[in-house]
C-alpha cells in the first residue's frame, strides 16, 4: 500500500473539466477510458511517488497520462497532494 493521495480543489475542478470535455467530444467511452487511466496512474505514483520526473515548477512533478494531458502533483512525507490537471499543449506556468 502507498502513500494517501489528496486531490486539492483546482485538481478536482480541472479533472472534471477534462472528463466532460472528453465526452462532450468522444462520448461516454472515452471519458471513461481516461477515468480508468487516471485511477491507475494514481495507484502507481501513490506506491513509487518519484517515478515521474520534475516538471519544473517547484516540487510538483509531472505524470503524463494521456499525449493531451498531464498530471502535477506534490510529494509529501505522509501524501501525494495533486495540484491540478494540464494540457500538454500549454504552459503549466500559465494554468
Amino acid at each position: 500500500m502507498g502513500l494517501e493521495v489528496r486531490w486539492t480543489e483546482k485538481a478536482e475542478f480541472t479533472f472534471d473539466h477534462i472528463v466532460s470535455f472528453i465526452e462532450n467530444n468522444w462520448g461516454k467511452n472515452s471519458s471513461e477510458k481516461f477515468i480508468n487511466k487516471t485511477a491507475k496512474l494514481l495507484l502507481s505514483i501513490s506506491v513509487h511517488p518519484f517515478l515521474f520526473p520534475e516538471s519544473g515548477i517547484d516540487n510538483v512533478r509531472k505524470a503524463v497520462i494521456t499525449r493531451q494531458t498531464s498530471l502535477f502533483y506534490e510529494v509529501h512525507a505522509d501524501r501525494i497532494m495533486l495540484v491540478f490537471f494540464g494540457d500538454n499543449r500549454q504552459d503549466p506556468l500559465f494554468s
